[in-house]
């Protein structure tokens, strides 16, 4: 029988292999943008040795398999693929993940007869930060002691999100956000003073930084545990015990008052990033660019190295742009010159950074056309100062 160790006994090539596991954490994939339709359902392996692999069902083999695998159940899995663990967002270290076929086979096994752990983490150190921060190829899992909660806050006016903050194994404090349902669950009453120390776990987070602070985010494959019952959580309880029991309220930051110079850098991406990514819980989109135009109403063609797509003007945030009301600028065309006022025809070329309004038919049908909220001149002392922190994120526009 094979263990699913890193390179020593599963290689990729082949597919006659069996192994004997225990399904740690499932989760499923979906595309926001077709109305959570299913991607892939994917798993985390644990065998004898605590070893740990990523595994993943694709959505036209799930519905062979998905009534036979439950999250803690232990299996013997015979001929499946060996791939190699490529691209980002990879929940495990290991460079190796399983794939199945339609010719899978699965076994299951009683608890007695082998003895698997039911739980298996990657707990993120300080040796490992600097290089995942604002790198998702791995993601982390993190451990600490809770010691503060945040209000559930609105961001962009559609997501949702908890801040909550821990003393961590390494006994430094960190902010991990909590986006959507895994902030909405984590209410603060659960968690009375009097009955802790709550040592949580939050798996497969994103690590960001900005502004010098390091932060975690869950992401859609994240779970939360307090207080579970495993050796290290208990080895860890006499490391916190000297703090305070009390879990403190984070004040709200209200993200909608943030400052100028933390607004227009929160979470920048490029036009290729807007247009494929699988919408979720973390997204804020903000752009720098220079736009070229197609004047009606004000459609703004968008251009940079990775690709284009159109924004939409609206009046009230062109007036601010323009100095003009639309209403003066229509009035100044005429049947013999119907071309685009010059006005609008100076923006050309011209750096902004852009905040978008994204609605149903953005997120859920796919279309383009995205609105604009707000718009920054940007500040090229703050653009060098970002820019060596986030230089994937950052990107100068052309037309």
């Amino acid at each position: 029988m094979a263990d699913i160790d890193t390179g020593t006994e599963l290689v990729t090539g082949t597919d006659d292999f069996a192994i004997r596991v225990r399904i740690c954490r499932m989760w499923n994939a979906i595309n926001l943008k077709k109305n959570g339709e299913l991607i892939i359902m994917d798993m985390i392996f644990i065998d004898e040795k605590g070893n740990l692999m990523h595994g993943i069902i694709r959505k036209n083999q799930v519905n062979r398999f998905k009534d036979k695998l439950n999250e803690g159940s232990v299996f013997i899995i015979k001929n499946f693929k060996v791939v190699e663990s490529i691209g980002g967002y990879r929940p495990v270290q290991n460079s190796l993940k399983i794939i199945f076929f339609a010719s899978t086979a699965i076994k299951n096994l009683f608890e007695d007869i082998v003895e698997i752990p039911v739980n298996g983490f990657e707990f993120v150190n300080p040796n490992v930060i600097d290089s995942r921060v604002n790198n998702n190829i791995v993601l982390s899992d993190v451990v600490g002691c809770l010691y503060g909660i945040g209000d559930i806050e609105s961001v962009v006016s559609k997501w949702k999100k908890r801040d909550i903050h821990i003393l961590t194994d390494y006994l430094a404090k960190e902010k991990i956000t909590l986006w959507e349902e895994f902030g909405e669950k984590f209410c603060p009453y659960l968690y009375n003073n009097d009955a802790g120390p709550y040592i949580v776990i939050v798996t497969s987070t994103t690590v960001k930084e900005f502004r010098g602070e390091v932060s975690f985010s869950t992401t859609y494959a994240s779970k939360i545990y307090v207080n579970l019952d495993i050796d290290y959580i208990q080895s860890l309880a006499p490391k916190f015990s000297t703090m305070s029991n009390e879990v403190q309220i984070i004040k709200s930051s209200n993200v909608k008052s943030l400052p100028r110079e933390e607004e227009m850098f929160l979470n920048r991406m490029d036009i290729k990033e807007l247009l494929e990514a699988e919408w979720s819980s973390e997204l804020q989109v903000l752009f720098l660019l220079r736009f070229s135009y197609n004047w009606y109403k004000i459609h703004l063609k968008v251009t940079d190295r990775t690709g284009d797509t159109t924004f939409i003007l609206f009046n009230a945030v062109a007036e601010k742009l323009l100095d003009t009301s639309a209403h003066k600028l229509f009035n100044k065309l005429t049947t013999a010159n119907n071309d685009v006022p010059v006005k609008v025809h100076s923006l050309c070329g011209k750096e902004f950074v852009f905040k978008l309004r994204l609605n149903h038919y953005n997120l859920k049908e796919g279309l383009e056309n995205f609105t604009i909220s707000k718009l920054w001149i940007p500040d090229d002392n703050l653009e060098v100062q970002y820019k060596p922190k986030k230089e994937e994120k950052v990107l100068q526009y052309r037309l």
